[in-house]
Parts: structure tokens; C-alpha cells; sequence
């Protein structure tokens, strides 16, 4: 029509979106790692943001009872009942960067206070579920929550075997 025209223009990439965001997070957590931090996906974020490290097969189950208290209260906690070494699940734990892990064994059974190992800060404390629970829920106010999105016990996760 040798017209001007100003042409509507929708472009809506969610997917995009997404992949830029985790795209940052992992630069970031790369740029940690460069200044000697060790590197962590923001708390609220986390897939698993409590980790439950009974010391043997007889506290299996008080670890279960705290991952589902802990559940039900809106965080996300899961049991590392396989049959390794306590060093070697806290390595696993350290690797897959869970934020919070818990080691409960008869001390921690009879007393209710539990050890707790803050990756971030690095320190180990003694501490009951309500107040861990109180600060992951001061630390994740205001943001989107969410359920475990796979089996609470890791001997029930699918394994890659390369």
C-alpha cells in the first residue's frame, strides 16, 4: 500500500528462558569454583536441600520419620540409606552440593539434637529440626516451593552406570 506499517511482533520463548537462567546459575557456580568458593545453586533452588545420613541400619528409620517431618513442613530432605561409609555419603552429598546434611546416629537419637553440616559456611553444629527447618524457611522466604521430584531413600533412585 506504500504504507508505514508497524508489524505486531509476538515472540514467546519460555523454554529459552529457562535455559538462559540455568545458564547463568552454572557460570556463576563455575565462577565460584575459580575464586577457591565452593560452588552451590541458590538454596530455595536446591533439589535436595536437607540430606539425612543415618550411621547404621537401626537408625534407617528414625532418619525416614525426620526426611518426612522435615517434608511436611516444606523443605525438601532425603535419605542416603545405601550401604556405604559415612565419609563416603557425606562426599556424595558435598558433590551433588546439598546445602544442609544431617548424620543421626544413638546420640543424636537419644537427645534429639541433631549434627549438622552447613556446606556453605563450612562449620559443623548441633541443632533440632525445628530450627533447621526455621532457617531454610528464613533463607527461602518469598520464594517458589516445591516437592522432592524423585524417591526420598537414594537406595530407590534410578543408578547410571557408566
Amino acid at each position: 500500500n506504500n504504507t508505514t506499517q508497524n508489524p505486531i511482533i509476538l515472540h514467546n520463548s519460555p523454554s529459552g528462558a529457562v535455559e538462559r537462567i540455568i545458564q547463568t546459575l552454572l557460570e556463576k557456580a563455575s565462577d565460584d569454583t575459580r575464586r577457591g568458593k565452593k560452588p552451590s545453586l541458590p538454596l530455595w533452588l536446591a533439589p535436595t536441600q536437607v540430606r539425612i545420613i543415618p550411621v547404621a541400619e537401626e537408625y534407617r528409620e528414625l532418619g525416614i520419620g525426620l526426611a518426612e517431618s522435615i517434608t511436611g513442613r516444606g523443605v525438601r530432605a532425603d535419605v542416603d540409606d545405601r550401604n556405604e561409609s559415612i565419609g563416603k555419603r557425606i562426599r556424595s552429598a558435598e558433590r551433588e552440593w546439598i546445602r544442609y546434611v544431617l548424620v543421626v546416629g544413638k546420640k543424636e537419637a537419644d537427645s534429639g539434637v541433631y549434627s549438622v553440616r552447613d556446606r556453605e559456611t563450612k562449620n559443623t553444629y548441633a541443632s533440632s529440626i525445628e530450627d533447621i527447618v526455621g532457617r531454610i524457611k528464613d533463607q527461602t522466604a518469598g520464594k517458589p516451593t516445591a516437592r522432592l521430584n524423585m524417591p526420598m531413600l537414594l537406595s530407590r533412585r534410578p543408578q547410571i552406570m557408566a
